[in-house]
């Protein structure tokens, strides 16, 4: 087997190699399409550790499946072993013809499922050691790339995973070569079984699909970033008002903003002043609170109580503190003193009517809180902490009623993180 893998790929080696170059430079830096979606949609071991789509017109989709090591041989429940040392590659029908790009890091054999109408024209097989293909139809075509011939090896498309750039460098020889963009990107760690095109399998807890509407409709709103030198800032704010998406632009130190559709209102926290924003003439308007009450020094997160007209807001000072204003009255109370813990993402659950925060401990994001002022303070261990720092990075909480979405942005990535939290004992 060893030596007809070897035989087999020097047949169908490419005739090209991309070498490394210089990808660090900005004007080289790889560029964020806002149409394209970047998600986390599920944790359990079918998923990908990273996954990424683009909607695109293009007469063929490119999908990429990246892994670092085959599962090796384990027990099943009966006691029995069961082997390893491969990938199975469940290839769907789909409309558009596809170019299948197979990455591996790790001796191993990739075996190749595909429905009766896949429509497969090529598939590329990358990598850094000897693999075997399995199950290709002799009417597909082939090409192998060496480790000397690619030089990148990713299992993520996130820039803080790939030190060396790696995703640039593999997004652009796959683009010289097949004349293609990414339509899909899967990362896994350690990989038994994929799925070609990528469908979320149900949850492990709430035995529920994923709606792929609700992430459009509901993870596209708010703050919107991009990337400036080395910098994040904001681009613009995008709310729903009567039923239209609307985008508005908005000061690039905002960190955070809502939209209130009783007064029509876009209320945020700019360079750490609350207040409302004058879209139309381009106006910051700060917002004080009252004389009597301590002062606003440090806003760093807010949410919205629709029924009450109320914005909450978290002020990282004073063992933290969360206040509420009132859009009608105009009139601020301070809810809660001593809070005794670091937010940096809040939203109101209307069911319950009690606020959800998310605690900062170090540089990650470990617990949920929910804050109710009739009973103690509820901590909610997260099943994965995400990585999070306080100086650089942002986070929105997104709810809907069955799901809460935690989205977290930094320079390297403007388009965000997204990690769903169901799975979390809420």
């Amino acid at each position: 087997m060893y030596y007809k893998a070897e035989q087999r790929l020097k047949e169908n080696e490419a005739q090209v190699a991309f070498q490394c170059g210089d990808f660090d430079k900005d004007d080289t830096y790889w560029k964020i399409d806002p149409k394209k979606t970047m998600n986390n949609l599920c944790q359990d071991h079918f998923c990908p550790d990273a996954f990424w789509k683009s909607e695109s017109n293009q007469e063929t989709d490119l999908h990429v499946v990246s892994v670092v090591r085959p599962r090796s041989n384990y027990k099943n429940e009966k006691g029995d072993v069961e082997p390893g040392h491969y990938v199975d590659v469940n290839v769907a029908a789909t409309e558009k013809p596809i170019v299948l790009a197979l990455i591996g890091q790790s001796l191993m054999q990739w075996n190749l499922k595909l429905d009766e109408k896949a429509n497969v024209k090529e598939v590329l097989v990358m990598g850094s050691e000897l693999v075997w293909v399995e199950g290709l139809p002799e009417d597909v075509k082939m090409t192998y790339f060496s480790k000397d011939q690619i030089c990148a090896f990713p299992d993520s498309w996130k820039e803080l995973s790939n030190p060396n750039n790696q995703f640039r460098r593999l997004s652009r020889a796959l683009r010289e070569y097949t004349k293609l963009d990414m339509t899909s990107f899967q990362g896994k760690q350690v990989a038994h079984q994929v799925r070609v095109p990528f469908k979320a399998p149900l949850l492990a807890q709430g035995q529920r699909e994923i709606a792929s509407a609700m992430k459009v409709n509901q993870l596209s709103l708010g703050v919107h970033w991009q990337r400036k030198d080395k910098r994040q800032v904001a681009e613009s704010f995008q709310f729903v008002d009567k039923g239209e998406r609307r985008k508005v632009e908005v000061p690039e130190k905002t960190s955070v903003g809502l939209y209130d559709s009783q007064s029509d209102k876009i209320f945020l926290i700019n360079n750490y002043q609350f207040g409302h924003w004058d879209w139309k003439n381009k106006k910051f308007e700060t917002v004080h609170v009252n004389l009597k009450m301590p002062a606003l020094y440090w806003p760093i997160a807010m949410t919205l109580n629709e029924k009450k007209s109320e914005i909450y807001i978290y002020n990282d000072d004073r063992g933290g503190e969360i206040y509420s204003y009132n859009i009608k009255s105009k009139s601020w109370k301070l809810l809660k003193t001593d809070v005794g813990y670091s937010f940096a993402a809040l939203t109101f659950d209307e069911s319950k009517e009690q606020l959800i925060g998310t605690r900062v401990q170090g540089q990650k994001i470990v617990e949920l809180v929910e804050i109710n002022h009739e009973s103690p303070d509820k901590v909610i261990a997260l099943n994965k902490s995400v990585a999070f720092s306080k100086n650089s990075w942002r986070l929105q909480l997104v709810r809907e009623p069955n799901e809460l979405w935690l989205k977290v942005v930094h320079p390297a990535h403007p388009g965000g993180d997204i990690y769903p939290l169901s799975q979390s004992k809420m």
